[in-house]
Parts: C-alpha cells; structure tokens; sequence
C-alpha cells in the first residue's frame, strides 16, 4: 500500500507511526519530492478486503498521515509489478475554462490545488492534492473534476513497480 504523510512527517517518525501498527510490514521503499511524501508498506498477511478497508481506516485516523491506499500486484507474460494510486493528480483548464473554476472545485471537493507542473507544459495545467479530507481519492476526484467539462483532461497519478 503507499501511505503518505503530512509534510513535517520525518523519515523517523515515519518508522515510528508505522510501527504502532502490527499488522504491517517494515516500509519497503520511500518517495520524497516537492510533490510527493509517500511509502510503500505491506500486510504481514493476507488479507480480505474488508479487513483491508478497515486497517486503512485506522491507518487514515493518525493526524500525521494524510493518505492511505492499496496497491495492486499483476503478472502479464512473465512480468510482474505493482501499480497504485498517489494522492496527486493533474488538471488542464479548457481555454474557456478559469484558474477561479479550479480554485472552486477544489473548494468543493475538499482537494487543494499545489501548483503547477515542475516541467512547465502551460499556463493551463496544475497539479491537485487529495487526501483524507476531500470527497474521494485521486482516482474518484480526477473523474469529478473531469465530468464538470471544465477541464480538457484529468488524470490521477499513478505509480508502477517492477
């Protein structure tokens, strides 16, 4: 699963908060950029999905972190991963679309707006943040934001692993 945390989260306090939860593994591996503060953790055992619903619901009752979502393993002709959801997705305003819908939208949603891209595509194009307060994760809010047609595209921000 890949959990994030609020920025003043420390890589130790990471450790720590995780810790206090028996039914997960050590982290396996850590992102961290201006974006994105997230690990990638897993059961010690299987689970049913109802047991997993749960657990991420005690995990999303800790102040210190702000997401919490499954990953999913696939094998495809001898290859295999892991693909999951972040907390992030991106936008692109219509042209007759204004920075003010996103700006209500988010309002709405209870998603924030970060900025935008790092790599600078347009003057269009930003990056939203939804976490345990907005009305869904990035997956469901991209969706939302895209069925109001004030957007050209919206797309959540997806991890894969090999």
């Amino acid at each position: 699963m890949t959990i994030s945390f609020t920025d003043s989260t420390t890589a130790q306090n990471k450790v720590n908060i995780l810790s206090q939860f028996s039914y997960l593994n050590s982290i396996e591996s850590s992102v961290e950029s201006p974006n994105e503060n997230y690990v990638i953790v897993s059961f010690k055992n299987f689970t049913d999905c109802q047991t997993a619903n749960s657990r991420i619901a005690q995990l999303k009752s800790n102040p210190k972190i702000i997401m919490a979502n499954l990953l999913l393993t696939y094998k495809n002709q001898g290859i295999e991963g892991i693909v999951g959801l972040t907390n992030l997705f991106i936008v692109k305003l219509k042209t007759s679309s204004t920075k003010q819908d996103l700006d209500q939208f988010a309002l709405q949603t209870h998603t924030s707006v970060i900025g935008r891209p790092p790599f600078g595509i347009d003057t269009l194009t930003y990056i939203i943040n939804a976490d345990k307060y907005s009305n869904g994760d990035a997956l469901d809010m991209a969706n939302w934001f895209y069925l109001t047609d004030k957007f050209e595209y919206s797309e959540p921000n997806f991890i894969v692993l090999q």
